[in-house]
Formats: C-alpha cells, sequence, structure tokens
C-alpha cells in the first residue's frame, strides 16, 4: 500500500488511524510519530496503526506522521537519535558553486581536460 506521512496532524491522529483502518488499511500497518525531528528534542514513537493514537497521545505538533512498512526501516537506519541531554550545534554556511571545496563533487570531464 505504500507509505503516507502526514504533516502536523497529531490533533487529529486517532481519526486518522480509524480512517485508514476504515480505508483497508491492516491493524498492524506499522505507523510513527516523530515530534520535533532532526532537533535534540526529537521524540519518536512508533506502534502499530491500530495503537499509535494512543502510543502518541502525549505528543503535539510539531509533529510528522508516517504509515508504512518504511517505519520499520528505523531500527536499521537510526540516522538520528540523539542521546538524552545531548547538545548538538549546527552551523550552516554559503558556499559558492565553483568554491575549491567542491571540485571534488563535479570532477572535470574528459572533454574539459582536453580543452586546455
Amino acid at each position: 500500500q505504500g507509505t503516507l506521512i502526514f504533516l502536523m496532524g497529531v490533533a487529529r491522529l486517532g481519526e486518522i488511524a480509524d480512517q485508514l483502518q476504515a480505508h483497508g488499511w491492516p491493524a498492524a500497518t506499522p505507523a510513527a510519530v516523530i515530534h520535533r525531528g532532526t532537533t535534540i528534542h526529537q521524540q519518536v514513537v512508533a506502534a502499530p496503526l491500530s495503537e499509535i493514537a494512543a502510543a502518541a497521545a502525549h505528543l503535539a505538533s510539531p509533529s510528522i506522521i508516517i504509515v508504512g512498512e518504511v517505519v520499520r526501516l528505523r531500527e536499521r537506519i537510526q540516522w538520528f537519535e540523539p542521546a538524552p541531554n545531548e547538545t548538538t550545534r549546527l552551523e550552516f554556511a554559503f558556499v559558492p558553486t565553483n568554491h575549491p571545496s567542491l571540485q571534488l563533487l563535479n570532477p572535470p570531464s574528459a572533454s574539459d581536460e582536453s580543452d586546455a
């Protein structure tokens, strides 16, 4: 059945889960709610579709809801799971597309080298 993503729908999570089941989604379908994703305050709750509303009742917006087999990949990937009390600082900077540090990403082609 694929994957569904709901943005800012946590206040209606029970209704969303009920309607999905009423329209043929199995009660055992994996579901997750991610609250404050990619921040040090991130919280993730995963449960079957039939239980996700109760399991995530303590979460509020901003949150996203993910429904589908892709939720099972979380255990294998875990690309962002902040440790309790972890402090993270992210800095972003503008880098022009012709900056030397980007040359490894875009190596010159054979025709570029023959033109030199």
